[in-house]
C-alpha cells in the first residue's frame, strides 16, 4: 500500500517533484520534524488531500498500519494536576512525576 501511494504521487506530480523529493527525505530520516514539516507543506501545496485516488490509497495504508500490533498510538501530554480523560479499552496511562 505504501509503495502504491508513493508511486501514485510520482505519477501525478513527477518523480522529481518537490512532493516526491520530500517523501524521499522523510524516508531517509523518518524521525526528523523538519523533514516531516516540509512534506506536509508540499502535500498541501499540490492539494493532494483533494485527490480522491490519493486519499483512497492513503486510507488503505492507514488501515493496514492500524491493524499492526502497536499500529495506532495516541500520546497525550498533560501538564498540571494530572487530570486526564481516557476512553476505549486496552489503554495505558504512565505518570512521570518530576523528581523533588
Amino acid at each position: 500500500a505504501y509503495h502504491g501511494l508513493r508511486d501514485l504521487l510520482a505519477k501525478k506530480y513527477g518523480a522529481q517533484s518537490k512532493v516526491v523529493t520530500a517523501v524521499t527525505a522523510v524516508e531517509a530520516a523518518p524521525d526528523s520534524p523538519a523533514r516531516k514539516a516540509v512534506l506536509q507543506e508540499e502535500v498541501s501545496a499540490v492539494k493532494a488531500a483533494d485527490d480522491a485516488e490519493l486519499l483512497a490509497l492513503a486510507h488503505a495504508l492507514l488501515d493496514k498500519v492500524k491493524a499492526l500490533p502497536g499500529g495506532m498510538q495516541v500520546v497525550q501530554n498533560v501538564t498540571g494536576n494530572e487530570n486526564n480523560l481516557i476512553a476505549g479499552s486496552g489503554n495505558q496511562i504512565n505518570v512521570n512525576r518530576p523528581k523533588s
